[in-house]
């Protein structure tokens, strides 16, 4: 989302509504009466300000031109996790394999996809 515009912000924004909806409901079916629930997450501020850049370097580009560097070698595969998968379901060492999932629909109607890693089936 770090530097995106236009159609494609307001596709990851969309994208993050409802996973963050999800995430709360989730938690809400967990959390026992008078329990509390405390959320720490990544923000941008109005200023484009977030944890990682506040004017100077941005630790997203330089992890995204390591990433790139990785996929490039062919050491990674960049993507993300399919939707409806929670960090609770994923173990270490777990077989995923890679497809893809829309993303947003562009001006000209083309359906732009991502990379998702889901659970191996």
């Amino acid at each position: 989302m770090v530097g995106a515009t236009g159609v494609e912000r307001a596709a990851y924004e969309e994208t993050g509504r409802l996973e963050w909806e999800r995430l709360l409901v989730l938690r809400a079916r967990e959390l026992v009466p008078g329990g509390r629930l405390c959320l720490l997450s990544f923000g941008i501020d109005e200023d484009g300000h977030y944890v990682g850049h506040t004017g100077g370097v941005s630790v997203f580009d330089t992890l995204n031109t390591l990433w790139r560097q990785l996929a490039d070698e062919g050491v990674i595969v960049l993507g993300k996790v399919v939707e409806g998968t929670l960090a609770a379901d994923l173990k270490v060492g777990m077989e995923m394999e890679l497809t893809t999932m829309p993303l947003f629909v562009d001006d000209d109607g083309v359906e732009r996809v991502v990379h998702a890693w889901r659970i191996a089936s």
